[in-house]
Formats: C-alpha cells, sequence, structure tokens
C-alpha cells in the first residue's frame, strides 16, 4: 500500500484488493480501493498442489478477475500493475487482452520460486510474464530467474514500506556496549535456530560489549526460541525476548538499535533490511540472495562467512568491535536506492518511455 500511496503523489491510482469481509469501493485519501471478497487470507497460504486449497482457489481467481475486468473497463486506466505475477498477472493479461491497455508484472519469491515449480502453472507464469510490457522483480537473482524463465529482460523494483519515523533521533553509539536487534518470523529461513545457537557460541568479552540483544516476532519455532532463550537468560546474558511488533514498536526497536542482525537461511532482500535502512541501522546479515552484492556494493554491514551459526557469531563480534557511525554513510547511499520514492521513479521511468504508452500531461 505504501507503493501505491507514493505513486499517488504524481499519478492517479485505484488499487484492487481482497478482502474477507465484502465486495465494495472506498477511499484511502486520495487512492480509490475495489475490494473483491475472497474465502481465506492471505492469499499466499492457498497453494494449487493442496486439495484443500483448490475450491478456494477457484473462488479467488474467479472474484479477482471480474473485479479487475469491471475495474478495468470502467475507469479505462493508463496502465495495469499486477504486484503478484500470479495469480494477479493472470487477471491483468485477461483485462489487457479485452481493452489493449497494458500491463507489467511485479514478480516476488514466491511467484517464481513456488509457483514456477508446479507444472501447467508454470507455463502459465510464463505466458503471463511474456505478455506483459514490463517486467519488475524485488530482487537481483529474481529477475535473473525471471528472465530465465520468459526470455525477456526483467527490471530489479525493491519492495519497501515507509516508516513513519521520530523527528529525534535517539544519541549514536560510537563506543559499546551495544544494542542490538532480531525482528522476524521464527521460521527455519529465517534462521532464528542458527542465531540462537550463535549466541550460545559468544565468549564473556563479546558479551560485555552489549548492552541488550532483542529478539522480536513468533512463528513455527516459538517453542525453541522460549526454551533457548530462556537458557541464556538464566546465564545471566542480557536477552529480550517478545512477540510481533505493531509499526510503531517496530520504529522504536529499530530507532533504539545499534546494529539489525538478519540470520537468514533462504531470502532475497527482506523488506527489515529497506526498514534498517531508513532507520539509518546498520546490518548484521548472512550472505545469502542479494545480500552479499548489496553489502559490497554499499557498506552498510556486517556479512557473515556463510549461514553457520559459527559466522554468524564471528560476525556479530566483528560488529560489537567496530563503530556503528562507520557504517552511515553507505547506508545513505543505499538508502536511496531501496526506497519506496526509488521504486515509483523507476515504474513511471519504465512505462512512460514505452513506445506506446503516452506520458500524461
Amino acid at each position: 500500500m505504501d507503493f501505491a500511496i507514493a505513486l499517488s503523489r504524481t499519478c492517479e491510482v485505484t488499487v484492487v484488493a481482497p478482502s474477507l469481509s465484502s465486495a465494495g469501493n472506498h477511499s484511502i485519501g486520495s487512492i480509490s480501493i475495489r475490494n473483491y471478497r475472497v474465502p481465506s487470507l492471505p492469499l499466499s497460504l492457498l497453494k494449487p498442489n493442496n486439495p484443500l486449497s483448490i475450491l478456494k482457489i477457484l473462488q479467488t481467481l474467479n472474484s479477482g478477475l471480474k473485479t479487475l475486468r469491471k475495474t478495468v473497463e470502467h475507469l479505462r486506466p493508463d496502465h495495469i500493475l499486477a504486484m503478484w505475477s500470479l495469480p494477479c498477472g493472470y487477471w491483468a493479461a485477461n483485462a489487457s487482452a479485452g481493452t489493449g491497455i497494458p500491463f507489467s508484472t511485479w514478480s516476488l519469491g514466491s511467484d517464481i520460486w513456488s509457483m514456477g515449480r508446479i507444472p501447467v502453472v508454470s507455463s502459465v507464469l510464463k505466458s503471463v510474464l511474456r505478455a506483459g510490457e514490463h517486467r519488475f522483480a524485488d530482487g537481483y537473482e529474481l529477475c535473473s530467474d525471471v528472465e530465465s524463465i520468459c526470455k525477456l529482460p526483467c527490471s530489479f523494483l525493491p519492495s519497501t514500506r515507509m516508516l513513519n519515523l521520530p523527528h529525534s533521533a535517539p544519541p549514536e553509539r560510537e563506543v559499546p556496549p551495544f544494542r542490538l536487534a532480531f525482528l522476524g518470523r521464527w521460521h527455519v529461513n529465517k534462521g532464528i535456530d542458527l542465531l540462537l545457537e550463535a549466541l550460545e557460541k559468544l565468549d564473556e568479552d563479546v558479551w560485555n560489549r552489549i548492552e541488550l540483544f532483542s529478539i522480536y516476532g513468533g512463528g513455527p519455532m516459538e517453542k525453541l526460541v522460549h526454551q533457548r532463550s530462556r537458557l541464556l537468560i538464566e546465564d545471566g546474558k542480557p536477552l529480550k525476548v517478545g512477540g510481533y511488533l505493531n509499526h510503531q514498536e517496530a520504529v522504536a526497536l529499530y530507532m533504539n538499535s545499534d546494529f539489525l542482525v538478519i540470520p537468514s537461511r533462504i531470502e532475497s532482500i527482506p523488506l527489515v533490511f529497506s526498514d534498517a535502512l531508513q532507520c539509518s541501522l546498520p546490518v548484521v546479515t548472512t550472505p545469502v540472495g542479494d545480500m552479499p552484492q548489496i553489502l559490497n556494493s554499499f557498506a552498510c554491514g556486517i556479512l557473515a562467512d556463510d549461514t553457520s551459526a559459527d559466522s554468524i557469531a564471528q560476525a556479530i563480534k566483528q560488529a560489537v568491535y567496530h563503530k556503528q557511525t562507520s557504517f552511515l554513510p553507505g547506508i545513505a547511499l543505499a538508502n536511496k536506492s531501496f526506497s519506496t520514492e526509488a521504486a515509483c521513479e523507476t515504474f513511471l521511468s519504465a512505462i512512460t518511455s514505452s513506445a506506446n504508452y503516452p506520458a500524461r500531461e
């Protein structure tokens, strides 16, 4: 929604979005919302290879397609942007074929790495990608994967959100003890178990340079997180564990931390990374997805050698022996590339430069 808000500053924007309650129209500021009713949210949990999901998928496909076609036929927009390649790209391709209005796709990892592996669905995905005027993806490696599927170019468009930052920032700490944080799902892909194992490996000299290590989130590994963190706390380590945070609470955590730790096993570009950039917060991250390329291009944090607890522990040690403020120039440069405003500029530049798309006066 933040992308739509930023886009609405220069364009008229209508969002077609799912709703559990009922279909209907309403507005958020200058943005018009057209809801279509779905039997289940989030849609990402509906899997085509799960028999229990098939009916819900069919209902969602029918409802979304009808609503988008009706919206496009009524409003006659200049361009359609499908925020997922599937199913939204499929709907956009259908609406485009019926009206001649061009569309583009914005692929996420769930599109390409999940849908792209399912027989029949993968062929639909390829057809949708090839039919679009432009293809975008929210990761550099993901762009390459999209290009491999459809044999057409794909441009990087970061997924970000706009944080409502306080006017005054807390004082920067150049010397220890430092505050470190993890915020995210407690899932094997996010490496929360690797982080806890890494914390168990830190020696007393490293812990003496840590004022507080905060872990917030929730998910399927909740029991393990509480069990292992309790042992660390009982051992006198400055560890704090809590549940999911709302927007304001997450901002407060970022603003009162010196490093954000991202111990993922599988990742493209985590959303918390762009959050950290907005808050001038350096990261300690595993070398997954696009993170090595980003940290090599922008000196905005510490990169672990691999996705092991030993390497994460070593990276944390390196961070607490480092001046946090030395990363600020790299963070500022990276933030320019990963902001919501930059994503809007990339999108608008692409579609207005197309031969068959007239720029709006």
